[in-house]
């Protein structure tokens, strides 16, 4: 199948971060002034972009890679007329990607922002199936890109058709090329890729009850369930606990990252944000508290955006030194 590769200018020597989606989107944002289930909405504006968890950690990149250089690349699977369209939007963009062509139909994401509450709605078509062919092209791809990234983000679930120990593979593929591999996903996908032993894994609080078999509600429960994680030779666990911050822990040390907001996160977004963060900092090799601070800080400047991985980098510098950041070991 056919390579979109979407680069605006060539990617330079000092290439960061890499993030590998699945599925990515085409998403249209919808602002009404306030959302009656049963009416009729007219919206008064429509934003149409390119979406889904990896693009938006390389949008939150972006705003980050000035410290990086041109550093963020996004490698996907996009087909149909959505796929289309989602390489035409990234070509806009200042995203760079490599999307490989399948025959299935890239799902639409379709977003309404209710003014009035401050809140997002969205629907989210099914995903295609992926064959064995076109999984195998992606690899291909993805053998010949990796050398000379840093961190790797595996991002989001699995096209149905893809086997349950897909991101394992690729956890081990990055590794055979020196790059860290951080998995952001969910399910048996995880569960699979942490054999592979990942140099890091972000999950929130439901993921990690369900990797726990209980539910994980204070910190030293949050601890525990993600000492477990680290025991098992995962190189780092990072917690994201929304508006209450973070905790990260590896072998020899954790920390929990607080930050007081004005307002509850009410956007979609703030995850990816973090993840964004985490990695641009594992790239940097940042220590942990630098780490956790950094993500917490673009986690809350992401939760004052209805843009996911869009957010000021003047909030995320003003927010940052607010973070409190607390060693626990």
């Amino acid at each position: 199948m056919p390579i979109f590769r979407i680069f605006g200018e060539l990617l330079s020597k000092n290439k960061s971060v890499i993030t590998v989606t699945m599925a990515p989107t085409l998403e249209r944002l919808c602002k009404v002034p306030r959302i009656v289930l049963g009416g009729d909405h007219a919206p008064a504006t429509a934003k149409i972009s390119a979406g889904g968890p990896g693009l938006f950690v390389a949008k939150a990149l972006g705003v980050l890679e000035a410290s990086l250089g041109d550093s963020a690349l996004v490698v996907g699977l996009v087909g149909g007329c959505s796929g289309d369209r989602i390489a035409e939007e990234l070509a806009r963009s200042s995203v760079k990607a490599e999307l490989v062509r399948i025959r299935g139909e890239s799902p639409a994401l379709l977003s309404f922002f209710d003014e009035n509450a401050a809140l997002s709605t969205r629907f989210l078509e099914p995903c295609p199936e992926v064959g064995d062919d076109e999984l195998d092209e992606l690899l291909d791809l993805l053998r010949r890109l990796a050398p000379g990234f840093k961190v790797a983000c595996l991002c989001g679930p699995l096209l149905p058709g893809a086997p349950r120990d897909f991101y394992a593979r690729l956890v081990s593929l990055f590794r055979a090329y020196g790059v860290k591999a951080i998995m952001d996903a969910t399910g048996d996908c995880l569960k699979a890729s942490l054999g592979q032993k990942p140099a890091a894994v972000m999950l929130g609080l439901g993921a990690l009850s369900e990797l726990a078999g209980f539910v994980v509600s204070t910190v030293n429960e949050a601890i525990d369930a993600a000492g477990s994680l680290v025991a098992r030779g995962v190189g780092l666990a990072a917690v994201f606990m929304g508006g209450r911050g973070a905790l990260i822990l590896n072998r020899l040390e954790a920390v929990l990252a607080e930050f007081s907001a004005s307002a509850p996160f009410k956007f979609n977004g703030p995850g990816d944000s973090f993840l964004a963060a985490l990695a641009w900092s594992m790239a940097m090799e940042s220590d942990i508290e630098e780490m956790a601070r950094a993500a917490v800080a673009a986690s809350a400047a992401a939760a004052l955006s209805p843009q996911p991985g869009i957010f000021s980098l003047a909030n995320y510098k003003a927010i940052a030194p607010k973070v409190a950041v607390t060693r626990l070991a």
